[in-house]
């Protein structure tokens, strides 16, 4: 059983880094793109469809398998290896965070289309995009910071 959810728990991180690094490339493209036009429903969605249908669902498989994979290990609070407590606190702190933030943000500028009422929204709602790319960056660092304390079991 835990080998099972070891190969879901790092499945997880792995769709989840991804999504975090192809939304952060996408952000840049689009931020690129808006110099010579406008956002499109089209960027908007796909961007809220990655978050919501990728990004969260990979988070949530992380917290889930991990939660799991703890109670399974037979450590109690006082034996347990500094890495092992940064892995459940700082990577569950960093997971809720993400899920929370991002799932904020990508209501925020769909409410934005929404309200606009438009197929295409002007040049002042890609700051909106561009205020989430310093912190997905912050969270692709947080995430590697972590993987790498976790995997050399530094500490």
């Amino acid at each position: 059983m835990f080998s099972f959810l070891y190969f879901f728990h790092i499945t997880g991180l792995a769709v989840w880094l991804g999504s975090l690094v192809s939304l952060s490339i996408l952000i840049i493209l689009i931020n690129k793109i808006l110099r010579f036009g406008e956002l499109t429903n089209k960027f908007v969605q796909i961007i809220n469809k990655m978050i919501k249908w990728v990004m969260n669902p990979s988070a949530l498989v992380i917290l889930l398998t991990g939660f799991m994979m703890t109670l399974q290990m037979e450590y109690t609070s006082e034996t347990k290896p500094l890495w092992l407590k940064l892995m459940e606190q700082a990577g569950g702190l960093i997971l809720i965070l993400s899920i929370i933030t991002f799932t904020i943000q990508s209501n925020r500028i769909s409410k934005k289309m929404i309200s606009k009422g438009t197929a295409v929204i002007h040049i002042e709602s890609s700051k909106l995009y561009s205020s989430i790319l310093p912190l997905m960056m912050i969270t692709i660092i947080l995430i590697l910071g972590v993987t790498m304390i976790v995997s050399l079991k530094i500490m």
